[in-house]
């Protein structure tokens, strides 16, 4: 079943096709994820076999490893340890030494600007975690404000994460110079961090 944002079933009943996204989203990913093929699903399986092999897990977390202190050594906070899959950004330590109020949302600002710089990375942050109710931005509860840069298996050599850092450390030397946005689209929604649009305050 598909349905056309703008068509007049959805004109008709605004809410049905944002549920049905809501439901996607929880169950098989976001609609612009496309569909899965039976050689895609056989590779699954071939990589769930693999990921279970020592060799191959020495190789993965050494990998994240020399990603985190490769960071590190630009002075780029990280939560530590660093995980298996992923290095986390602590966006609070990151902004130290700047007036920076939570409202500005300065880690979506960042992981703009390193997908300008061509690397995606993702907030799970004050954005992600948080809510938008009765007029209100409600933080997360404990606090959370990280940016994680995760680390695709078989994907990338050292020298493609180290580039990360690199643009990573270029934000960081001039972290007093990065902009704010705001939200344009979806703060009110469920799974807004999925949905959401922004700008940045220039």
């Amino acid at each position: 079943m598909t349905f056309k944002e703008s068509g007049h079933f959805n004109r008709k009943y605004p809410d049905f096709w944002m549920k049905m996204v809501d439901r996607q989203i929880l169950v098989e990913g976001h609609p612009t994820y496309g569909g899965l093929a039976g050689r895609d699903l056989k590779a699954l399986v071939e990589g769930l076999r693999i990921v279970t092999t020592q060799p191959y897990l020495d190789y993965r977390i050494g990998q994240v490893r020399r990603f985190g202190a490769k960071l590190e050594s630009y002075g780029i906070p990280l939560v530590r340890p660093y995980g298996g899959h992923a290095v986390y950004i602590d966006i609070d330590r990151f902004f130290e030494g700047t007036e920076t109020n939570d409202d500005e949302l300065k880690g979506i600002s960042f992981t703009a600007l390193m997908l300008v710089a061509g690397h995606r990375l993702v907030e799970l942050g004050l954005y992600a975690f948080g809510k938008f109710k009765d007029g209100k931005e409600i933080l997360p509860d404990p606090r959370v404000n990280f940016v994680r840069a995760s680390v695709p298996r078989l994907a990338y050599e050292d020298q493609d994460l180290f580039a990360v850092a690199e643009a990573a450390k270029v934000l960081y030397n001039h972290k007093d110079r990065i902009p704010a946005v705001e939200v344009v689209y979806g703060r009110d929604l469920f799974l807004r961090h999925f949905k959401s649009r922004f700008r940045f305050r220039l």
